[in-house]
């Protein structure tokens, strides 16, 4: 005969083996109601599957869309060019206008310079160098053509809407040859200075200290500076083309 306590621990096990079968027969239950898409109010599976994902989607924070459109721009107008096939103008370059624009041998453009033929013709010389933001040209409301003679050089966010500047002339950072202007050869404006409208500045003038004016003796009086200062603008421009990536293919028809 089993014991009282022996007989308790049976009726425990039976009741536990009970309650385990009861939780498995439901869990069935549920599973089976699940996949045959009817939830416990009579739903369809799918709408309990939506609003289980939307209950689930509640709790995460909005995302924004990135847009993949490419954003309209205006096209730039590009006027008639000349290019030669030794210059070199950066790919971020700008030419504007209706007017036509001639580049010579070995000059160089740079990146964000601006050549404006919207108030008549420019012509850049060879071994021009336009620096980074400097703009040549006249706008529109102005009349008349530019020339840069050969070597010129004008550094970054000067301004040259001049009728003429002469060889191997230096015009220095934000400096400004208004239109109708003409400099001569070998000249240099120092940082910052201004050159009048219909101003004629002689060869060989140095512009400095807010429109003071001096003749550089030392180029008068020596043919071999003024060759040396040819050489060294034409190997600077020879390192520049071997750093700034040519981009003038698509300002040629």
């Amino acid at each position: 005969m089993q014991s009282k306590g022996s007989l308790l621990d049976d009726h425990a096990c039976g009741l536990s083996g009970q309650k385990n079968l009861t939780f498995i027969r439901v869990r069935f239950a549920l599973l089976a109601l699940l996949h045959l898409g009817i939830s416990t109010f009579g739903f369809p599976r799918s709408s309990t599957l939506n609003f289980c994902k939307h209950t689930t989607m509640a709790s995460r924070p909005p995302t924004t869309k990135r847009s993949t459109a490419t954003p309209y721009t205006l096209p730039v107008e590009r006027p008639p060019c000349n290019i030669d096939p030794t210059a070199v103008v950066a790919d971020k370059a700008t030419i504007v206008g209706t007017y036509p624009v001639e580049i010579a041998e070995h000059a160089v453009i740079h990146p964000y310079a601006r050549i404006r033929a919207e108030g008549g013709r420019v012509t850049i010389g060879p071994y021009c160098v336009i620096a980074e933001t400097a703009i040549v040209g006249l706008s529109e409301g102005q009349r008349g053509d530019v020339v840069l003679d050969r070597h010129v050089s004008i550094e970054s966010g000067a301004e040259v809407l001049a009728k003429h500047v002469g060889e191997a002339t230096e015009v220095g950072v934000h400096a400004k040859i208004e239109a109708g202007a003409t400099v001569g050869r070998f000249c240099r404006l120092t940082p910052t200075e201004v050159v009048l409208a219909g101003e004629q500045v002689q060869d060989f003038t140095v512009v400095f200290g807010e429109g003071q004016r001096r003749r550089d003796r030392t180029l008068v009086g020596s043919e071999e500076i003024q060759r040396q200062r040819v050489k060294a603008q034409e190997k600077h421009v020879e390192m520049l083309k071997k750093l700034i990536v040519d981009g003038k293919s698509k300002w040629i028809e």
